[in-house]
């Protein structure tokens, strides 16, 4: 096991490894170069091949070392298909060079002590007709009531529409996400785009305005809600349930798996709900290893 710094990653091994296991495209090396300035990995290579992999976002401040949770990235931790490695090895290796983590791990890597949190999937390996039985009895009259007032859906590949619209409508109350977040969220949309995995939905009224924009980002078997934006028009109208029902229409009978990225916020947990999404548990996870007075000011 060894600390590999970015410039020598090999990409098509790191891919490969992160392909075979989970797949989840947070930790792509395309996808951590546009959304972390710095990041470095820490790996476990055998007969030419990485075997397991841990994309470790860095920054350094004060001469403190430290992991973070960055922005359009809801999990990462430790990918590989050899059930026999233990990720509390990885997490103690860490320890040897960070003052301070902060990381969320996947649902295979659970049980680590750390706080519980909630990603919500849904499989759309069964029929639209079968699916939409799961829906809430709200989300179908939201539906019936949208497909009354013109509302209609067109794809695109911009994220900027959701961008603009989450910034109109979210911006003050998410402050910590700073313009060169969102930047950093479009490079990593646009590399998306280049390797045919993004998917992008508007939906647009009867007078041509977008009231409402989702962005979805498509690798292996499993389709990431990703992003949106939604204005006062397309609240009213219920337009995200518009967008959503599309995807599960469109992927319906398949072995994909629509991941909502799930939310701590029971508002937002109701509404992926209300789709038949399930639970799936991942793990926050801090660790403060700062020397003394650090230690008792960073919690």
């Amino acid at each position: 096991m060894r600390f590999v710094s970015r410039e020598n990653i090999d990409d098509a091994k790191w891919d490969a490894c992160v392909e075979a296991s989970s797949g989840l495209h947070y930790a792509l090396s395309w996808y951590l170069d546009e959304i972390c300035p710095f990041w470095e990995g820490l790996v476990i290579e055998k007969e030419d091949m990485y075997v397991a992999c841990l994309p470790i976002p860095r920054r350094k401040k004060l001469g403190v070392k430290y992991i973070y949770p960055p922005f359009f990235i809801q999990q990462l931790g430790l990918f590989t298909a050899d059930k026999s490695l233990n990720v509390l090895d990885f997490i103690t290796k860490l320890s040897t060079k960070y003052d301070w983590i902060e990381m969320c791990f996947g649902a295979q890597e659970v049980p680590i002590e750390g706080e519980c949190r909630t990603n919500m999937v849904l499989s759309l390996n069964n029929s639209y007709e079968d699916l939409s039985r799961g829906y809430s009895l709200n989300h179908l009259r939201n539906l019936a009531k949208i497909h009354k007032k013109g509302v209609v859906v067109k794809e695109s590949l911009d994220v900027t529409n959701a961008i603009d619209l989450f910034v109109a409508d979210k911006g003050e109350t998410y402050s910590k996400i700073k313009d060169e977040d969102y930047q950093a969220f479009s490079a990593a949309c646009n590399a998306a785009k280049t390797r045919g995995r993004l998917k992008v939905l508007n939906a647009v009224n009867d007078k041509g305005e977008v009231i409402s924009s989702a962005v979805f980002i498509h690798n292996n078997n499993r389709i990431v809600f990703a992003f949106s934006g939604n204005s006062e028009k397309g609240r009213e109208s219920g337009a995200l349930f518009l967008l959503i029902d599309e995807v599960i229409r469109k992927y319906q009978n398949s072995n994909v798996c629509l991941d909502f990225e799930g939310s701590e916020n029971m508002g937002v947990k109701r509404f992926y709900k209300g789709f038949g999404a399930a639970d799936e548990s991942y793990t926050y996870l801090k660790v403060n290893n700062l020397p003394f007075p650090l230690n008792l000011i960073k919690k």
